[in-house]
């Protein structure tokens, strides 16, 4: 019989790829697949596709709903509408499972989203069951530079003002309620302290424990290549502003100045509204022949494609504790990254090479460099794969689990009187 019995909430979207495309979502599958034998059982709350068919060594028990607009999912506002329901469909879910048995923990892996905090918040009211949450990053939406210049960045970006302003407004009452939240949750685990600080920043006065990611080498190694590195350079991740899907289009129609058949590969999902803005910067820029788009790739196709390319351009100006910088070191490309304070404190290597925020040029520059000194590609690649053995799911896992422990046996010890928003 497992010694913790844990209640999770999940939402995520309806393609098994695009669901591998999610960091914290990934980080919750490697941490569950080593549930069993650290003696603890989730029974998670999710939409379809369930979590467990992507990987055949999760062992949980699935709680399955359907969402409506699900072929609209890839657009920004009908999202909104899904998450709506979604948040109410999980909360029914959750006290009526949760009367019907008990459980030791109510936790969610990636709090920063509404859709996944508010149900299980509000189960925890509910039921007064402990509550823990993992949270990845800033809150869904928050903007990193206030709400005045997101919209103006967003606005550059090429959105609308409408579209701008609404995405803006969004962000702040997220923040306005889920800092709320934060603050009445017995203890938060945020994946890195760059993100422990921000979260400070923001207002939140929980308790806060930091437990980083880690990364799969045996399934990296798994996949083998040994041709030719055929691209210049790559990015995966999200394509949206604050990853720096148009800072990269720009950094490459300056680097295609001096290596005018030079190529960048563009893997990672996409809404339909971004998709279309960087299909034009892309057109107007003259690079329909140095930008392969693959979209969302599945695990094996990202890692070869890694491994198919010079260097990995990673140019986000908001994260916690990115997952994909690790997979790239790990198949031995250097990174040239914006100098925020999560790739300083995770990413302390020589491969590693950080430039100001927004100073495209410099990036270009090292880009250039990189691209054409083969021999310091192979030296900073042998010392970042050197640098990623750190990276250890087994040791995290372990820490997880123990702090789900502590927080249980600390919740019911106290009796505490749950507060109310």
């Amino acid at each position: 019989m497992p010694r913790l019995q844990i209640l999770a909430f999940v939402w995520h979207l309806s393609s098994p790829q695009k669901i591998m495309s999610v960091g914290g979502l990934r980080r919750f599958i490697e941490i569950a697949r080593r549930a069993e034998s650290h003696g603890v059982k989730y029974t998670v709350i999710e939409n379809y596709p369930p979590l467990s068919s992507l990987n055949s060594k999760l062992d949980y028990e699935p709680v399955k709903f359907d969402l409506p607009l699900k072929k609209y999912e890839d657009s920004i506002f009908f999202r909104l509408l899904t998450w709506m329901y979604a948040t109410a469909r999980m909360t029914l879910l959750g006290v009526s499972l949760y009367r019907k048995g008990r459980f030791d923990l109510i936790f969610t892996p990636d709090g920063e989203l509404f859709c996944m905090a508010l149900p299980a918040y509000f189960t925890h009211l509910i039921t007064r069951a402990p509550l823990l949450f993992v949270v990845q990053q800033v809150p869904s939406g928050i903007p990193s530079e206030g709400v005045t210049r997101e919209f103006r960045r967003y606005r550059e970006s090429g959105f609308g003002r409408i579209s701008a302003l609404l995405i803006s407004g969004y962000a702040y009452v997220v923040r306005m309620i889920l800092v709320k939240v934060y603050n009445r949750v017995p203890l938060i685990i945020a994946v890195s302290n760059s993100l422990e600080r921000q979260l400070r920043a923001y207002g939140v006065k929980a308790d806060v424990q930091v437990v980083g990611n880690g990364i799969d080498l045996e399934s990296i190694d798994a996949v083998t290549y040994k041709g030719e590195r055929k691209y210049d350079a790559i990015f995966v991740g999200r394509h949206s502003p604050e990853k720096g899907i148009f800072d990269l289009i720009d950094v490459w129609k300056m680097v295609t100045r001096r290596l005018p058949h030079a190529v960048l590969v563009l893997a990672g999902y996409s809404t339909k509204e971004v998709s279309s803005l960087v299909n034009e910067r892309i057109k107007e820029g003259g690079l329909k022949k140095n930008v392969i788009i693959r979209g969302v790739v599945s695990e094996e196709e990202k890692i070869l494609l890694l491994k198919q390319s010079k260097i990995f351009l990673y140019l986000s100006r908001q994260e916690a504790a990115p997952l994909t910088p690790a997979e790239a070191l790990a198949c031995g490309l250097p990174i040239i990254c914006y100098d925020i304070p999560p790739m300083r404190e995770l990413y302390g290597c020589d491969s590693v090479i950080r430039c100001r925020i927004g100073d495209m040029n410099s990036v270009s520059r090292r880009a250039l460099e990189l691209i054409m000194d083969k021999a310091r590609r192979e030296k900073l690649s042998k010392l970042g794969r050197e640098f990623v053995l750190k990276f250890d799911w087994e040791t995290i896992a372990g820490k997880e689990f123990q702090i789900y422990s502590n927080v249980s046996k600390r919740v019911l010890t106290q009796k505490s009187i749950l507060p109310r928003l």
